[in-house]
Parts: C-alpha cells; structure tokens; sequence
C-alpha cells in the first residue's frame, strides 16, 4: 500500500497528538486522578519504571512514564523511551502477512511458500498451512530453548532446525503457543515480499504508520540515549539484564523495540480500521480461530468465559467487554497491549523488568477507569508468565541427597550437539563441572550417579540451589565412556539427547604423543603412530588402519567401527602401559611392547 493512500488519516491522527501534547507526555483534564494510581502501584511494586499510553477512537488521550528507565542513574522513563516489547510484535508480523495477502493464501500449506522449510514427519511438511502458525496449531510444542539458548547463527540454518523439533500434536489437535511458528511466518514474508524481515515490516507498517522510534536491531537499541535498561529481582534487589543476545534471529516473533507514543499509533490502526490491514485479514485475526483453554467460568471470576486466539493476538472477555490483547516478555522487560473493538479503547503498558506482572495490573486498572467499571482489588503478588521460558524449568530442594558420580569429572566435559538444538559445551573448572549454552551459564550440581542439575551462574553471584533447574543426565555408552546428554528442555516431551562430539585434535598435540608405540594384541603386533596432520592412526597392517577419534581423555573411537573404541591404560606414573579394545561383542587387552 501507498503511503498516499493512507496520508487523511495519519494526518488526522498525528493532528490529535500534538494537539493534546504540549511537551512529550502529556495528561489530559479528566485523566489526572490516574496519575496517582499507577505511581502508586508502581511505587508498591518496586518496579524501576513503566510507560503507558491510552487511545480512545482515534485520539491519544493518556501518556505517561512513571520511574526510571536507568534505575542506577535515576534517569526517568518518558513516553519517548524506547522497550524491547517481546511478542507483542508477533501481531505486527501476522499484519505483515496480511499486506501481503494477495500473494499469500492462509490456507496455503508452508512449504508451497517456504519450499526450504522441513518438517519432522511428512504430514506435517504437506499439512501444516499459514494459518496453523498464525494461531498456534502446528501440533509443536515450544521447543523454546532451541532457539533462547542456543540459536544457530544465521535465520536459514534455524529453518534447517525445524526437520529435528518433534511434535507433540496432530496438526489442528490443540493450541500450544509457538515462536518457531512466527519465525516462519517472518520467514514467508521475507520471500514473498523479497525483502529482509525488518525491512518489509518497515514499508509496509512502520513507514505508514509513522512509527519513527521503532526498529529491531540490538545494537540500535545500544546506542539509542532513551533505551531503558532491563532489570530483574535477586534476593530483593534490582539486577540488570543485558538485552537479549540473539533475539535478531527470532525477530518476526519478539525482536520489536517501540516507545508508548508508536505503540498507540499501531493500537490506532486496529482500533480504527486502516488500509495497511485489509479489512477481511483484520476481522479474522481478531475473531476467534481455536479455543486456547476450555474452562467453564470460576467462583472467582464468574464473568470469564472465553479464552481464544487470533492472529497473533488473545481474545477473552473482560468484565463483560470484548478484549483482544498480547503480552511480551523477554530478557529484562514485560509489555502489554491491548484493545477494547467494541468499545474503541486501546492500552499500552511497557515495562522494564522481566517477569513482572503489572503491566497486566496496570491494564486493568485502566480499562476499569476509562470503562467506567467498579474499582475491585487486585492482587500484586508475582505470577509466572505464560510467556516465560524459565517456566519450563523445575524448582528443587537444595536438601536432595547427593550420590557421587561414576566417573571423574573430565570424563563429563566434552561438546555435545543436536542437529534442532544446536550445540553445548560441557567444561570442568577446578573442582566443578559447567554448562555453556550461547550466553548462558550453568554450574552443574552433582545429583545421583551420572545426573546433575543446572544451576544458572554468573561470575558476581553464587549460584542459588532454591531457584529454578534443569536435569541433565549423562548416558554411559557400553564400552564405558559417556555417550551423550538428555536435558528435559522441551517438557513435553522425552528428554532432548545430545550426542557427544569427538574432540579437536591440534597439529601434533605433545598428549598424543604418549600413546604412540608398539602393541602387542593377541599374537598380532598393532602401531599407533601419530601423523603429520595431527591424526592419531592405529595400524594392523600395511592395509588395515584406523583412525583413532578421541572422546575422553585416554578414551577414542575407531573411525569407521560403530560401536568400538579403545581405551589406553597408564600405571601410577601416567606412563601407556597398553589399552583395551573394546568390540561390540567383546574386548580385548593389549600390552606396550615399545
């Protein structure tokens, strides 16, 4: 769509704001006993800051930051700081494929779009359609950590991982709410329009929409002066949050970063109709497309009785009005939008602190106010997020008993991949094992046997045993070396396996050379000799040899025998004193000869 196309209506809408702002926020007459409430709620809570924007029709009638946006240097949050908004943005990427309708048909399936993209089975590959991922019925589960951990590096090699993220489902089966299905969608429009995400999402809605104080990329959102910082509790204490570190990748499903003042103009655009969504795209992305929870109506809420899901957006009733939202949550920041059709109000509420739940509060208490609905206490205390991947990790008693494990730590280390989920390194530091998952870190904390738990570490704190853990349980191949690493990560489902990787062998590496010699096996004379490319080599003959891959210290496989692999034995000195072969069937000892 032309931006002439649209220019009464932008200039009609810009005209309301700069008439009810005189600075960069602004209150209007009827709206000052709001001021009070939210800085009282937000004074009760502790939060460092939130900003808030309110439209009804097509006017800006309430905006304003309350608290700070650097919470350390007491610098105030205004309606011209910019948040990361996290999934709100999955709206703006279903507004996307409805620009683009006349050349995408929802019913179409991905790969007849996205011909590159693999599925785990081949029904999923012919059956799954644009508007499975639009609300949520793929039949995959979140597989959250494959992309929030440990992202592939480029967005083609995070669609090849979609051929290894086993369902839970059959298509159609159940809602289950899915990032991976919005990165697809970005993905769809990339290749029908013919340009990046962000720059599609740039002509076709943020240019139109005058949204100058909008855009995706991290390190913009580093040199952006009115940028808030993100924040969470430890201990009772404010702690900062880098921004997310890959959420680039993930972008069409939560990588806007967008000011109250630009959020308001896209409320607008639902709220008023607005010919960058075609009317028939915007009526089905806010009418009903599967049930999200079957649930009759509570004691407690006796007036909530629909709980739906668009496009990119929840549709439920509150206090007997019709109301379409979408929160967001991502490292260090909460954000809610929402929109009232029927009753033309919009709201939004950005938030600097990961997890929190008074944006949601906040909202409320706006609708009640401009709704004119009976003031109701409300509860402040936390609740986990549905949108919180740390809700998929377990919480633990720090009073478990602790079995040793079965092998010496060194043995655990080692870098362990899954072609969905990508890779992870497993390091030993003194007397303790951790985990590196992209910028993540766990300090492993012995469990029973060869299971222990991931405990989030950084270098300031010490890890807390009461928080939040992950199990990881090594699997011991039959030869006795650790094989591989399951990690419940995607709860659903079985624990995710990661198979353990043969380690880099660097150009004549002084270990190996400890190895090399003369043996004697069962009559026969074999030589490990290492080569000029670095490669350790085991020879039976002039025609026979193999190449010997290391996968623990003293611990290597032979290429090309499944299930074999040789272990070299050491007396008290650390000196080879010869090494058992161990063959699927059985093993043998052979002994140093020189």
């Amino acid at each position: 769509m032309r931006l002439s196309n649209a220019k009464p209506f932008f200039q009609s809408f810009i005209a309301s704001i700069f008439f009810l702002f005189c600075n960069e926020c602004t209150t209007a007459q009827s709206t000052i006993g709001l001021d009070s409430i939210l800085l009282r709620m937000v004074q009760k809570r502790g939060e460092p800051g939130i900003a808030v924007a309110v439209i009804q029709k097509d006017s800006l009638i309430y905006a304003r930051g309350f608290g700070y946006r650097d919470f350390q240097r007491r610098l105030p949050v205004t309606c011209e700081t910019v948040f990361p908004v996290g999934s709100i943005t999955k709206a703006m990427t279903a507004a996307l494929i409805g620009s683009l309708s006349p050349n995408i048909t929802l019913d179409a399936p991905v790969r007849n779009l996205l011909p590159e993209c693999r599925f785990y089975n081949e029904e999923m590959n012919e059956r799954i359609t644009v508007r499975d991922l639009l609300c949520h019925r793929s039949g995959l589960p979140r597989h959250e950590f494959s992309w929030y951990f440990l992202a592939a590096r480029t967005r083609d090699s995070m669609i090849q991982r979609l051929a290894y993220l086993e369902p839970n489902a059959r298509i159609g089966e159940k809602w289950q709410y899915n990032n991976w299905g919005y990165f697809l969608l970005g993905m769809i429009a990339e290749k029908v329009s013919g340009l990046p995400y962000e720059a599609a999402i740039q002509q076709y809605i943020l240019g139109p929409l005058q949204m100058r104080r909008s855009y995706f990329w991290r390190d913009s959102l580093l040199q952006d002066k009115e940028a808030a910082l993100g924040y969470k509790t430890v201990n009772n204490k404010i702690r900062q949050v880098p921004y997310h570190a890959t959420i680039q990748l993930m972008a069409p499903a939560g990588g806007l970063n967008s000011t109250v003042l630009d959020m308001a103009r896209w409320l607008s655009c639902w709220i008023n109709g607005n010919a960058i969504i075609p009317a028939p795209f915007r009526a089905q992305a806010i009418s009903s497309q599967i049930v999200t929870k079957a649930a009759l109506p509570t004691k407690d809420q006796p007036d909530s009785y629909l709980s739906n899901y668009g496009f990119g957006w929840w549709l439920s009733n509150y206090r007997g009005h019709y109301r379409v939202e979408h929160g967001g949550n991502i490292d260090g920041f909460t954000s809610n939008a929402c929109f009232f059709p029927t009753d033309s109000l919009g709201i939004i509420v950005l938030c600097n602190r990961d997890g929190s739940e008074l944006p949601a509060l906040v909202r409320n208490t706006i609708a009640d106010y401009f709704l004119q609905l009976p003031a109701i206490s409300r509860s402040t205390a936390s609740k986990p997020s549905r949108n919180n991947y740390k809700n998929l990790s377990k919480k633990t008693s720090a009073a478990e008993e602790v079995i040793p494990p079965t092998h010496p730590l060194e043995c655990y280390a080692g870098s362990y991949e899954h072609p969905g989920y990508g890779h992870l390194t497993i390091s030993q530091r003194a007397d303790s094992l951790f985990a590196y998952l992209g910028t993540h870190t766990w300090w492993l904390w012995p469990q029973q046997y060869d299971a222990f738990r991931g405990v989030e570490f950084t270098i300031e704190e010490l890890p807390d045993l009461n928080q939040p853990t992950q199990l990881l349980q090594f699997q011991m191949h039959p030869n006795g070396y650790i094989e591989s690493l399951s990690i419940p990560f995607e709860p659903t489902l079985a624990p995710i396996r990661f198979m353990k990787q043969v380690l880099s062998q660097p150009l004549a590496q002084p270990a190996f050379k400890t190895y090399t010699g003369c043996y004697e096996l069962v009559g026969d004379t074999i030589n490990v000799s290492l080569k000029e490319n670095g490669k350790l080599n085991l020879s039976v003959s002039a025609t026979e040899y193999y190449q010997l891959l290391p996968i623990e210290e003293n611990v290597f496989i032979l290429s090309g025998e499944k299930g074999s692999s040789i272990r070299f034995l050491k007396d008290r000195k650390n000196a080879v004193t010869g090494f058992l072969l161990q063959l699927p069937k059985e093993t043998l000892k052979a002994t140093l000869i020189k």
